[in-house]
């Protein structure tokens, strides 16, 4: 699947007269079903990368941190700092985010293959060469 710019893949999809979907994934399984999915039907898509999915459970843990720390490792660069959710920004925090990819797993018989940390390394790679065509 090539990657194209955001402004070249709308113009073409405006000159061509089709729709191209945008699609949000939260971890490194809905990013691989959603390629998976985009080059199956030859479409074009529009791929979004938000956070990794956790549970409660996992967050109480302190694993959040843990994915921080992961980063920091896969980039040798920043480092971790615990601190308070901004008063300011309540009205903002989108909550918990829970998701599956039974339905995906359901249609397209695809399952995870790729461990946390070899999925952050792709995606640290990733950014870092293509990151030009987002900011």
């Amino acid at each position: 699947m090539p990657v194209a710019s955001m402004p070249s893949l709308l113009q073409h999809a405006l000159e061509h007269g089709y729709a191209t979907g945008y699609f949000e994934c939260w971890d490194q399984y809905s990013l691989e079903a959603s390629i998976e999915a985009s080059e199956r039907l030859a479409a074009p898509a529009i791929i979004g990368f938000g956070a990794a999915v956790c549970s409660q459970e996992w967050l109480n843990r302190g694993a959040l941190g843990d994915l921080a720390q992961m980063l920091v490792e896969i980039t040798g660069r920043g480092r971790v700092r615990l601190a308070p959710w901004p008063a300011d920004r309540q009205k903002i925090d989108i909550g918990d985010v829970y998701s599956s990819y039974a339905k995906i797993e359901a249609t397209l018989g695809w399952r995870p293959t790729v461990p946390l940390t070899e999925g952050l390394r792709r995606m640290v790679d990733y950014y870092e060469k293509y990151g030009h065509h987002y900011w």
